[in-house]
């Protein structure tokens, strides 16, 4: 299989996929308003331990994430490797995040790994794209939940959530909750700012934030 071009390794990735086809999946993706132009209902599961057996190759996850196949775009990202999903590659991951599916993948299995996470965070965090501060969200927690640094102060990454929770749905705002415990436990001064910012929401008028302090507070130690 290593002696195989790009397109030909795709051609037999997507062949062991097909045979895992669900229209159960599909069903269920499409009643959460996820929608590709053409999906197999392969769980996500089992996409991720097929695509395994074709990593690391980075030129092929280039050629299946530019794909309109569910599978083979979600194969990419396990197929990519980490180390070259550098800042200025960001444009081309962003261009593929169609969905809150793509967008929670990307940056739980690849941009959490990647040496980009920061410059992701700086640059869709406070940017207009709802997707894109869901990857970036979910990057920053899968990457502190594994006990990776995030190099992005506590206060900078504080404003950068700040600035957008209000447009933001309920699996961000669960999200960036538990990315806020965790960056209130890097030291006494990040728990500090983390609880000042959570009593100024907790008597908010917006919803959204009234929610997301409560969400971190439970998650605080005491």
């Amino acid at each position: 299989m290593k002696d195989m071009n790009a397109t030909a390794r795709m051609a037999e990735l997507l062949r062991r996929l097909k045979v895992e086809m669900n229209g159960a999946v599909v069903g269920g993706m499409e009643s959460r308003g996820i929608v590709y132009p053409l999906s197999y209902g392969v769980s996500v599961p089992t996409i991720r331990a097929v695509a395994a057996d074709f990593a690391p190759d980075h030129g092929l996850a280039r050629l299946l994430y530019r794909q309109q196949v569910r599978e083979l775009r979600l194969a990419a990202l396990t197929v990519a490797d980490p180390a070259q999903v550098t800042p200025d590659t960001l444009p081309f991951w962003a261009a593929g995040v169609v969905n809150s599916e793509v967008a929670e993948h990307l940056g739980a299995v690849l941009l959490s790994r990647s040496g980009a996470l920061a410059a992701a965070m700086r640059g869709w965090l406070d940017g207009g794209e709802p997707l894109l501060r869901h990857c970036a969200v979910v990057a920053a927690l899968k990457a502190m939940q594994r006990g990776a640094a995030v190099d992005v102060p506590t206060d900078e990454a504080i404003a950068l959530l700040e600035s957008r929770f209000c447009d933001d749905g309920r699996a961000t705002l669960q999200a960036s909750a538990e990315l806020l415990a965790r960056l209130a436990r890097r030291d006494e001064a990040s728990r500090k700012a983390v609880e000042a910012l959570c009593g100024s929401w907790s008597g908010s008028d917006r919803a959204p934030l009234r929610y997301l302090a409560e969400e971190v507070a439970w998650r605080l130690p005491v």
